[in-house]
């Protein structure tokens, strides 16, 4: 593969990604609330982050935008306990760390985030790769913080209850015994 096309193309999914959050805080003028980001590599640090600086000063939300790069993990649990909405466009682990600080989930469907997130029950799920939708999604959800409470209450509790140590090894010994059972009887 050609590295200069890669980094062109992976650039430019970033730059989608991002501009979705993006034209949504520029759509809720001026709220006085933040939109910290974070991604960790050295790719965003070195290609995207100029780039998205300029789109964040081209769309003039530049002063409610952090682009803070690889944060430690306590970094970034105190970011989703105060989040409004956690937008989740690829990181599947991420959308249990948001359940568990009761954080608004806003995610594209995709195999990994739709195995925990049930639309309209405990997040809000939008078509892969539509950031048009995206950006309406998390106005919705920051303009009904009623809904976001309900929302991130359900996935805290569905995390708790079906992803809980216990559950997880229950689970794990069934899948095992299911396997035992099929060898044996083969």
């Amino acid at each position: 593969m050609n590295p200069q096309l890669f980094s062109k193309n992976r650039t430019l999914r970033a730059l989608n990604i991002v501009d979705s959050p993006l034209t949504a805080l520029k759509a809720k003028g001026n709220l006085g609330y933040a939109n910290g980001l974070y991604n960790p590599g050295n790719f965003f640090e070195e290609v995207l982050r100029e780039r998205l600086e300029m789109k964040a000063e081209t769309l003039n939300v530049a002063q409610k935008v952090y682009f803070l790069g690889f944060q430690p993990t306590d970094v970034v649990k105190g970011f989703l306990s105060i989040s409004s909405v956690v937008w989740i466009p690829m990181s599947g682990f991420v959308v249990f760390e948001a359940a568990a600080f009761r954080a608004p989930i806003v995610a594209f469907d995709i195999e990994r985030h739709h195995e925990f997130t049930s639309n309209e029950i405990n997040g809000l799920l939008v078509e892969n790769r539509n950031f048009k939708e995206m950006a309406g999604v998390v106005i919705k959800m920051l303009d009904n913080p009623e809904l976001a409470r309900k929302f991130s209450e359900s996935a805290r509790d569905k995390l708790a209850k079906e992803y809980n140590p216990q559950t997880l090894k229950e689970k794990e010994i069934e899948i095992y015994k299911s396997i035992l059972n099929t060898r044996a009887n083969d």
